[in-house]
């Protein structure tokens, strides 16, 4: 099977990774679906800014951020780019465009709201009668499911659900980086460039590999660096400041107020359908006006 590229690279400023690079149509237009303009208003940090009032960026520049260390992975290390087919190098880098698709309003706390996660929502925005679906299946009828199940972590090549989440996985090397510079921290901060230029697909077992970085195993105080990293982001983001915990209330307490307006009804149709419907989460996914068309 081949897949599409553009008649030529299209390239997107990004202040983590400086350039972000797509190559294949179906990932310019999946970028350009309705679906995943609507991240464009969804705050990567939910109420953050009210405490750290530059921490302002979208799950939009998060899953662009997420896809292309994905693509530098399948593309740039060789061990794991011999290891992998087109497809499924397409497959785990349009996971990661998508991973987060289904984020609703104040990301996390809208999940707690409707007592579904975000995972739930994003299986059926790509699996349902949306526009990303069309995208998806005029490339290839079984690409949704694939991508759903990278996503879900149940995909057989275990190596593509570990690029998408996992220990070293490419959505936690970003949001570590991106949440600490738009929050004007140092907490995330690590060295990047050497986890991606020392990873390798190790064999576990005879039934099973694994990709890791030589310098995880060789080199402890950076492993340590990455670790603490994480900690202290999350500490600093989430229990630190008393204000985010009153801005989170007066949202999660907007949110509640909602309840019977949105929330119910949203919750009935995950209870009685598979699938949603594009009428049915029109509301959910409509798009104002947002567009991200350079041709």
């Amino acid at each position: 099977m081949e897949f599409k590229k553009l008649s030529e690279t299209k390239v997107l400023k990004d202040p983590v990774h400086s350039y972000i690079h797509i190559n294949y149509e179906v990932v310019w237009n999946c970028l350009d679906s309705k679906e995943f303009q609507r991240l464009r208003r969804i705050r990567q940090l939910g109420g953050d800014f009210q405490v750290y009032p530059t921490a302002e960026h979208s799950r939009f520049s998060h899953s662009l951020g997420v896809y292309e260390i994905v693509r530098r992975m399948v593309t740039e290390i060789k061990s794991l780019s011999m290891e992998l087919s087109e497809y499924d190098k397409i497959c785990v880098m349009l996971a990661g465009l998508l991973h987060d698709v289904g984020h609703g309003p104040f990301s996390h706390a809208f999940e707690h709201i409707t007592n579904h996660s975000h995972e739930d929502y994003t299986a059926k925005i790509i699996l349902g009668e949306t526009e990303l679906n069309r995208v998806l299946t005029e490339v290839y009828p079984r690409l949704p499911e694939d991508i759903v199940s990278i996503i879900e972590h149940n995909h057989p090549n275990d190596i593509l659900n570990q690029i998408i989440s996992g220990q070293l996985d490419a959505d936690r090397m970003d949001y570590l980086l991106r949440d600490s510079y738009f929050s004007a921290t140092s907490y995330g901060q690590f060295d990047l460039e050497r986890i991606l230029r020392t990873m390798r697909v190790r064999k576990i077992d005879k039934n099973k590999k694994y990709a890791c970085s030589d310098i995880f195993i060789w080199k402890d105080e950076l492993f340590d660096s990455a670790v603490v990293s994480l900690i202290f982001i999350l500490m600093m983001l989430f229990f630190s400041h008393i204000q985010f915990t009153n801005a989170m209330a007066v949202i999660m307490l907007a949110l509640i107020n909602s309840y019977y307006f949105l929330i119910v009804p949203l919750r009935a149709l995950f209870q009685k359908k598979k699938y949603l419907k594009n009428e049915e989460i029109e509301s959910f996914l409509r798009n104002e006006g947002y567009s991200y068309r350079i041709r």
